[in-house]
């Protein structure tokens, strides 16, 4: 079976990133960031709400050909929380084209959930 290399979804307005396999090959902890190269559509998991949650910050680059997912914060405002990185709904966040990905339901994990609802 195909391992998925990362899932977006959203919750209340927090946009969570999770690490589905971070071992594979195509990804690289660059800096600060990650940076998955050669991916698919088989690689990203999206669900709906995340994915109008970056539509509304996309920023059109036209320099961009390339399907690449990269997201800009203003003041790294970013939390490491259970494995997975959330990015607060008052976070400024600049959205640089949709990366190639396929639409996942938006199923938040419970632990995620009381956490994210005691802030």
């Amino acid at each position: 079976m195909y391992n998925k290399l990362l899932k977006i979804i959203e919750y209340k307005g927090y946009l969570i990133i999770s690490y589905l396999d971070i071992n594979s090959p195509k990804i690289s902890l660059v800096g600060t960031g990650t940076l998955i190269s050669g991916f698919n559509s088989n690689d990203i998991l999206i669900s709906n709400e995340a994915l109008k949650l970056l539509k509304n910050n996309l920023k059109i680059n036209k320099l961009i050909n390339d399907p690449v997912l990269e997201i800009i914060s203003k003041d790294r405002l970013w939390v490491n929380m259970i494995g997975n990185i959330i990015i607060p709904p008052n976070e400024i966040i600049n959205t640089y084209t949709i990366p190639y990905h396929t639409i996942c339901e938006n199923t938040i994990d419970e632990k995620i959930k009381i956490e994210l609802d005691k802030i």
